[in-house]
C-alpha cells in the first residue's frame, strides 16, 4: 500500500510485486519522477489503484481518532488508511509505505505494518 513516499523513492520499479494505491495519492503525485514511476508500475501491472469504500473510510476514521485526536490526518491519509484496513480485512498482509509517523501509527492500529523510506519510522525515532 503505497502513499506518496512509495513513488517518490521509485519502490513500485524496484520490487516485482503487486502494490496498492489510492487516487487521491496518485493525485498528489506532482512531479515528474513520480508520475512516470506510477505510470510504469501501472503499465507493468505492478499497481493497482482503488478507492476505499465509504463505510472503511467512516471505520478507518473513527478507529485512529484514538491516535489523531486533532484531526492532523489529511484526505489523503485517511483514504490510503481505509484502503488498508479494508485489504487486511479481505485477509491480505498489508504493509503502508509511508513516511508521515502518524499515518504510519495509524497503519499499525488498523492491523497493518509500515515501512519507512526515507526515515527511520515511528518506532526507531521515538525509542532513540
Amino acid at each position: 500500500m503505497l502513499d506518496a513516499a512509495g513513488f517518490f523513492a521509485g519502490l513500485p520499479l524496484m520490487a516485482p510485486q503487486q502494490y496498492y494505491t489510492s487516487p487521491r495519492v496518485l493525485g498528489e503525485l506532482l512531479d515528474n519522477h513520480s508520475r512516470l514511476v506510477a505510470e510504469q508500475a501501472l503499465s507493468l501491472g505492478r499497481l493497482r489503484v482503488r478507492k476505499p469504500g465509504e463505510q472503511w473510510l467512516r471505520m478507518a476514521a473513527e478507529r485512529v481518532r484514538s491516535i489523531d485526536p486533532r484531526g492532523r490526518l489529511s484526505e489523503t491519509d485517511l483514504e490510503v488508511l481505509a484502503l488498508a484496513y479494508e485489504l487486511v480485512e479481505e485477509g491480505f498482509e498489508v504493509v503502508v509505505v509511508s513516511d508521515d509517523y502518524l499515518v504510519q501509527k495509524a497503519a499499525v492500529v488498523l492491523g497493518a505494518c509500515y515501512m519507512a523510506v526515507r526515515t527511520l519510522g515511528f518506532d526507531r525515532a521515538t525509542s532513540s
